[in-house]
């Protein structure tokens, strides 16, 4: 049995090895056409990160066009690397640019460059001597694009492409230049039909003026002339917010519209899209490997793990209770408490700050049910923090922080030696650079008390079928889990998709998207929770293990 868990350790060790260095040598060289490296650009006091995206034949004496692609909130570079990629490989430089307050880039949102760091790097691009001043583009999206229409005045600016943002035709004290007929130049408009955060049918009349007709403006028809700077389109994929920048569709649209507007010599590559396409694979397929290696490593450690003669702790509340307690409790405080970092801005990050806000009076107010549960029904012999007391032990604490530093090291070496990040739409998993490892002990307390009550709920004090199939039992953790948010997701889509009407619009539907991406880090905790209390009977291993998991996503993934 051993020689299968270590065999099962090495395959994925392997999966996760082929798949960073296939990935890492893709890109890097693409068939030798272009180069790939990081760089870092002084900005007004900050320094902004970015991957720079450079055709192998450029020269000084035959300048190319060159574009920056700007992510959106929550996002980093990574999320654009599709862009930038394809736009290289049709003969431009492209620069994926870590927004002010985002990824590895100093600076912060509100900082008072609305461009937030998109005019820094159009400076950058343009001292490169193999870059042609006059043939600049900018790619954005959602908050990318609004800081791109802020910097879409710059001299040499020739196209630009804003994808779910900057689309105010008026400036309305954003930082915009007013839009028009003429300005931005050569403006291509991408929105998904399902982006909750738009009207697609408002979009078309709100555009008149800046497409420079008298009626709604048509998707797909081309108007005004690129020689003039009066190239208008607007496309609407049917897509929604979160994975518009992943799009092959909106990709390829982009980097054709910047071939074609900054006239570059490039031509459309054989098989556009592909190469990325294959990226996207190899990452996930890192991805899904990284997640999974913790399991043959504590199988391998149960003999360690669990006490001889130790029993479970009986279980006495049904599944109901996780699905409708837990899960109602969750998803009832998720929007109402949604904007309560911005009351509370600890720990210190947008969004984040909310997000752990969120989880903490999830856990507090779960504990105080089975607070209640535990005083108003004795027959239960209920001792919540006896039974809270016997899951912490020092030999799972301890396991649990050495997986958490194998996923963090695994994560270093493939960032800093293969210049891959973990991503699944958003990057999940990165390096910290020192201004965020700074923010992550802040994280540990509020997510520690949700994973504790969590825990209660669905292992320690839930009945379980002592002859039920693992793989069953985990399929049952992962639906109670997730099952209260994929209804909201289903109510949201379900009506828009079939009845073309939205239940929720605006900030609120924005925030429902965020569970597009809150749903899969959900999945991955209850199932290493769900396996850690297999294997050791206790809930601390998992409760560790996922306080410094979430922790260390939050701390890389939310702007400051």
């Amino acid at each position: 049995m051993k020689k299968a868990i270590a065999a099962l350790f090495l395959l994925l060790f392997s999966f996760m090895l082929i798949s960073n260095y296939g990935g890492a040598t893709i890109r890097s060289t693409v068939g030798d056409t272009l180069s790939v490296e990081k760089v870092l650009i002084d900005a007004d006091g900050y320094t902004l990160s970015g991957v720079l995206y450079v055709p192998s034949d450029v020269q000084p004496d035959d300048p190319r066009p060159a574009v920056v692609c700007a992510h959106g909130l929550t996002n980093a570079k990574e999320t654009m690397s599709g862009f930038a990629l394809e736009i290289a490989r049709r003969g431009m430089v492209a620069l994926s640019l870590d927004l002010a307050g985002h990824g590895q880039s100093g600076g912060k949102l509100g900082g008072g460059d609305p461009s937030l760091g998109v005019s820094p790097a159009l400076a950058y691009l343009k001292s490169l001597d193999y870059v042609d001043p006059e043939r600049l583009g900018l790619v954005g999206h959602s908050l990318g694009a609004g800081a791109a229409r802020a910097a879409s005045d710059a001299q040499g600016i020739s196209a630009v492409v804003l994808i779910a943002g900057g689309v105010d035709v008026e400036s309305g004290g954003t930082g915009y230049p007013p839009m028009s007929a003429t300005h931005p130049p050569n403006m291509l408009v991408i929105i998904g039909q399902l982006d909750v955060l738009f009207d697609v049918e408002k979009i078309k009349i709100d555009l008149e003026d800046a497409f420079n007709t008298e009626v709604p403006v048509v998707p797909e028809m081309y108007y005004g002339s690129a020689a003039d700077g009066t190239a208008r389109q607007l496309l609407l994929p049917s897509t929604i917010h979160l994975l518009e920048p992943v799009e092959p569709l909106i990709i390829e649209k982009a980097a054709s519209w910047m071939r074609q507007h900054l006239q570059a010599e490039g031509s459309t590559p054989p098989d556009p899209i592909i190469v990325n396409n294959i990226l996207v694979t190899a990452n996930m397929v890192a991805l899904v490997a990284l997640i999974w290696i913790n399991f043959p490593v504590a199988a391998l450690a149960q003999g360690f793990l669990r006490d001889k003669g130790e029993k479970p702790v009986s279980g006495v509340l049904p599944d109901l209770w996780a699905f409708l307690v837990w899960g109602g409790l969750g998803l009832l405080l998720f929007l109402p408490l949604s904007g309560l970092g911005n009351l509370i801005p600890f720990p210190p990050l947008r969004i984040g700050s909310s997000m752990a806000w969120w989880l903490l009076l999830s856990g507090v107010g779960g504990l105080i049910i089975l607070y209640i549960v535990q005083k108003r029904a004795p027959h239960l012999a209920l001792d919540l923090i006896q039974i809270i007391k016997k899951s912490f032990k020092l030999k799972d604490v301890l396991t649990a922080f050495g997986m958490f530093l194998l996923l963090y090291t695994i994560t270093y070496i493939g960032e800093s030696y293969l210049g891959v990040t973990l991503t699944f739409i958003i990057p999940l998993f990165r390096t910290l650079t020192f201004r965020r490892l700074s923010v992550f002990p802040a994280f540990i307390p509020f997510f520690g008390v949700f994973f504790i009550a969590e825990g209660l709920y669905f292992h320690q004090l839930r009945i379980q079928k002592a002859d039920e199939p693992g793989f069953k039992s985990l399929i049952r953790a992962i639906a109670l889990k997730v099952a209260p948010y994929f209804w909201l997701i289903i109510v949201q889509y379900g009506v828009m998709i079939m009845f073309e009407r939205r239940v929720f619009t605006g900030m609120i539907g924005f925030l429902i998207e965020f569970l597009w991406a809150i749903i899969p880090i959900f999945m991955i905790t209850i199932a290493h929770s769900w396996w850690f209390h297999r294997i050791t009977r206790r809930i601390g291993m998992g409760v560790v293990f996922n306080t410094l998991l979430l922790s260390w996503i939050s701390a890389g993934l939310f702007p400051f």
